[in-house]
């Protein structure tokens, strides 16, 4: 990877760094034309953590990898931990997740794990001052860049360090702490729906935050402290694929129901043999015997799933990538499956903002199911990006087996989709002007126009209460 020079250089590109650090983040970046883009107005310099399995997916692209040391992934479950604790009362999210410790996704004999009592109690000495501000500023020491990638930052002196995020992750501190070396402004890319309300509260403030939409921009505002100014909400990369407006165009011909599966798979038993039970009935209206209904499991189940060697269910096919694949599909095969469909039955998921960006009508059951002490239930009621569903035109909430039955009958025998409301998609995720690559390219061009010096010094860390 070359470069060299100022930034200030006449003649020269602007230079821009990018870390990916999990193979989600590849994913998402290669989906649309990111890079492609920002390499006609930029100097690119792509950063790929070492050990990740997606590599192939940025072929064509020259990319280095980079290491972070392993004392500082040690360390950042307790920074996790502890900022989760101190903070509870600002995120409903908060208080869900450490329960979640505590007591698990599924009933069992033992109500309480001995794991996340283990956990919960070191959170609680670590939220304690002065422990938590050494805890950290070790975290921060901890969080470098390998020593060939310091050099490559030092020789190309970045304007703007670029990293997709979920939370306070090593990669996250790193590139806070290598922008304040370098006088470069560091960008955060938080890439997912839930990620600034429900992973704990950034340590450390970044120069620029990039977010989903309106949703996540107030998130950033009122959970981390974030200045409005200094907050982007521009979409996603992985939602370009959804731009074009003929994919919403052929509701009335659709004759497929995909039953997406929950990462609590226990919970899809239920939804499954409630509809095949209607199905196989005296009942059934002949109409839906035209339509397929297709399962497709989540690519990463916990617990028990339904046997796909043995399939039970008659009235329902299994999905043929299910049982092909082991990894993510591409954004653009989970496009064109979405499209196809005239209604999803999903946990609330960010695959439920696709399958309306698809002109798909979403339904998720919120079953009272007493083995399961996550379930989407807990989940809607609890987490605090989803408290918006229920305001939703495009998706209904169902909390019973019957009102689900009748909730696919009044999709499936309708010709045309139910219209967006004010809290619908555009809510959530931002989808214009242009597309996501094209917003992001503006964005880093203005970024990397402004004087870093109002900044002021970014070396000390900065604990956000």
């Amino acid at each position: 990877m070359t470069g060299s020079g100022n930034s200030n250089s006449p003649g020269r590109k602007r230079c821009v760094a990018i870390f990916l650090s999990t193979d989600f983040h590849i994913r998402s970046f290669s989906s649309g034309s990111v890079h492609d883009d920002l390499m006609k107005n930029f100097e690119v310099h792509l950063f790929v953590e070492k050990n990740l399995e997606y590599r192939y997916q940025l072929k064509g692209k020259e990319y280095s990898l980079f290491e972070i040391s392993t004392s500082a992934y040690s360390i950042f479950p307790d920074v996790l931990d502890a900022s989760l604790l101190r903070n509870i009362n600002k995120s409903s999210s908060f208080r869900f997740r450490l329960k979640r410790y505590l007591f698990g996704d599924y009933r069992r004999i033992v109500p309480f794990s001995a794991k996340g009592c283990f956990r919960l109690l070191r959170a609680t000495i670590h939220s304690l001052m002065p422990l938590y501000n050494n805890l950290v500023e070790t975290y921060a020491n901890l969080s470098q860049f390998d020593e060939e990638t310091e050099k490559v930052l030092s020789r190309i002196s970045p304007d703007l360090l670029v990293c997709w995020a979920q939370s306070i992750e090593p990669t996250v501190m790193a590139t806070i702490v290598a922008a304040s070396k370098t006088k470069s402004k560091s960008v955060l890319v938080y890439d997912n729906w839930d990620n600034l309300s429900s992973k704990a509260v950034l340590v450390r403030h970044p120069n620029y935050i990039v977010c989903f939409g309106k949703q996540s921009l107030q998130f950033a505002e009122a959970v981390h402290s974030i200045e409005k100014s200094k907050i982007f909400a521009i979409g996603t990369s992985r939602f370009d694929v959804y731009q074009d407006a003929r994919f919403n165009s052929d509701f009335h011909r659709r004759e497929s129901v995909l039953i997406a599966g929950s990462s609590l798979a226990m919970e899809d038993e239920e939804i499954l043999t409630t509809i095949e039970a209607y199905l196989d009935s005296n009942e059934v209206i002949n109409e839906l015997k035209k339509f397929k209904f297709i399962y497709r499991p989540h690519p990463k189940p916990q617990g028990k799933s339904p046997s796909f060697e043995n399939w039970p269910y008659k009235h329902i096919r299994l999905d043929n990538y299910a049982q092909d694949n082991s990894d993510w599909q591409s954004q653009d095969g989970i496009r064109d499956l979405l499209c196809k469909q005239k209604l999803v039955i999903a946990s609330p998921t960010t695959l439920i903002i696709e399958a309306i960006l698809a002109g798909s009508e979403v339904i998720i059951p919120a079953f009272h199911i007493p083995k399961i002490k996550s379930s989407n239930r807990k989940m809607l009621s609890e987490l605090e990006h989803l408290k918006i569903l229920r305001d939703f035109v495009a998706l209904k909430v169902v909390n019973t087996r019957n009102e689900l039955i009748q909730q696919i009958l009044r999709v499936l025998l309708a010709n045309e989709r139910k219209k967006e409301g004010n809290f619908d998609a555009d809510f959530v995720v931002q989808m214009k002007p242009g597309s996501f690559s094209s917003r992001f390219n503006d964005l880093l061009l203005d970024l990397s126009k402004t004087s870093s010096d109002k900044y002021g010094d970014q070396s000390g860390v900065k604990i956000v209460d």
